[in-house]
């Protein structure tokens, strides 16, 4: 896919994204308006029924507390048991009497005024109906008389108001429509706007402003009313505390759409860097193999020649040349088949004993006269007492000789190669250190150099040949032998690469344990 196609997926994608976000941020927002009007409705609602409950309140305790009218209450039994019985649980002797005029003034202030059942209006006594009439009259013309004094007596509001009693019934009507959040309340003078009350640490306008208002004793006659003024500090954090899961789930939708959609870029990029690697990969296979193979096609032309074949030193000569190109069309092939095996998890170490300085020491002999046409330098110090390990000794070959080869083939132009091998031990195996004056890694491709067919930009220099394998091959083999690979480097100055491998892999154990389970 051109990166064209994927930026413009890019682009639509993000587009829908904000979009999306700007959708949820709306929703959301309407829904905390939306909240914040319940919650203001609740408060008012809540505020207006505490103050009439506490203006009932404080009318029944100025009639509890008039002694007067307690007495008439107590000597007016039979009212309380008109006002209070049913009709069928009434315990009247009833006397001969004829059935009253539902129409008089007695039955109906009885029945309408004080709610009596009207059938037991009907069985009782005319003349102690006309009496209990009288004493309601005489009752209720001076519950008139009380109610007009409590109306008309001036006190201020601060001597009648108990704030103990209103906060309980505030708290209430609170609870009752599920308001738990924390509260500051002050009562002021309706006149003066004095503060009366209040648990403010301090009552600036701004805050009375946001705060909710609501008169108490609005029908004062003297106007002695209050206001009561609450404010609510955290209101905003309890109206978003209960659209928690509202949010929770919106921003998690959000995150899950973002991760899918960095994942699915992600997968996207890697896979067209992966194309184009693997691009890069058959081109440079199909170069190095039709190199050796025009090679040994031209030889075995001249080998056909007779007059080749009459000298025998150019016969000589051309049979090497096949020979060396066929070896080197060998290794290609061989490169090829591993990576192909590693990609199966084909790949079973045959572990033995293997003496890493042994090898070493075979490979730059294998190597010094190609150093020397570089008119380069290896310089061994094998310092590492302990160098017998348990290992596969063909892969452990190979990893030391991509190392150098790769020291030798990514050498600085017009310079000769300097390579430096050392080893050491630790308590549970041992280091190899291999450093080289090479054209180095940039930050850039550091991390990138052990993925498969990945090749480190060489610049200017247009001779190193390669599948972009031997790394990723070489970080492969050492974390089968469960050892570590780790690289520093420097643009122009050169690389450090670090193996370690333990002495013992335990693989040989876990392998008998296969195998075993397998016979049985």
């Amino acid at each position: 896919m051109h990166f064209r196609y994927i930026a413009i997926i890019i682009i639509l994608v993000c587009l829908s994204l904000i979009g999306l976000i700007l959708i949820q941020y709306n929703w959301i927002k309407e829904s905390f308006t939306i909240r914040q009007q319940q919650f203001d409705n609740s408060v008012i609602e809540s505020l207006n029924d505490a103050v009439e409950l506490y203006e009932k309140y404080s009318t029944f305790k100025f009639i509890a507390l008039n002694k007067e009218m307690n007495e008439r209450q107590e000597n007016f039994p039979d009212y309380r048991a008109l006002s209070t019985k049913k009709s069928g649980e009434q315990t009247y002797n009833l006397f001969e009497s004829t059935i009253i005029d539902t129409n008089s003034k007695t039955h109906q202030s009885f029945s309408a005024q004080i709610g009596v059942n009207p059938e037991l209006l009907n069985k009782i006594p005319k003349e102690r109906l006309i009496n209990l009439e009288q004493e309601y009259e005489k009752y209720n013309s001076y519950f008139q008389n009380l109610a007009q004094e409590m109306i008309f007596q001036n006190k201020c509001i601060d001597e009648k108001l108990e704030v103990d009693t209103l906060e309980l019934f505030i708290k209430a009507e609170f609870a009752r429509r599920g308001i738990k959040t924390k509260y500051n309340k002050a009562i002021l003078d309706g006149n003066t706007l004095g503060i009366i009350y209040s648990d403010f640490k301090r009552l600036d306008q701004p805050i009375f402003e946001k705060s909710f208002k609501i008169e108490i004793f609005p029908n004062d006659y003297y106007s002695n009313s209050g206001i009561l003024t609450v404010y609510f500090p955290d209101k905003n954090s309890y109206i978003i505390q209960s659209m928690g899961i509202q949010l929770g789930l919106s921003g998690f939708l959000i995150l899950v759409i973002m991760a899918c959609f960095g994942l699915t870029l992600y997968i996207i990029i890697k896979q067209k860097n992966l194309s184009d690697m693997k691009t890069d990969f058959i081109n440079n296979m199909t170069h190095e193999l039709k190199t050796p193979v025009a090679t040994i096609s031209l030889a075995s032309d001249m080998i056909r020649n007779q007059k080749i074949q009459a000298n025998a030193e150019k016969l000589n000569k051309y049979a090497n040349i096949i020979k060396e190109e066929n070896e080197r069309l060998s290794v290609h092939i061989e490169r090829v088949l591993q990576a192909a095996k590693l990609d199966k998890t084909q790949i079973k170490l045959k572990l033995g004993n293997v003496g890493v300085h042994e090898i070493i020491r075979d490979i730059i002999n294998k190597t010094q006269m190609r150093i020397d046409q570089e008119n380069g330098q290896i310089t061994l110090e094998l310092n590492a007492p302990k160098d017998m390990i348990e290992a596969d000794k063909v892969h452990v070959t190979n990893i030391i000789n991509n190392l150098i080869d790769n020291a030798i083939k990514y050498r600085r132009e017009n310079e000769a190669p300097q390579i430096f091998v050392r080893t050491e031990n630790n308590e549970s195996g041992i280091k190899i250190h291999f450093i080289d004056n090479g054209i180095g890694i940039s930050k850039d491709a550091l991390h990138k150099i052990f993925q498969k067919f990945y090749r480190v930009p060489t610049g200017n220099i247009h001779n190193v040949k390669g599948f972009g394998l031997g790394l990723n091959y070489v970080k492969e083999m050492v974390e089968a032998h469960r050892g570590t690979i780790e690289v520093e480097s420097q643009v122009g100055k050169g690389s450090e690469f670090t193996i370690f491998l333990p002495y013992e892999t335990k693989i040989n154990r876990l392998n008998r344990e296969e195998e075993e389970s397998n016979k049985a």
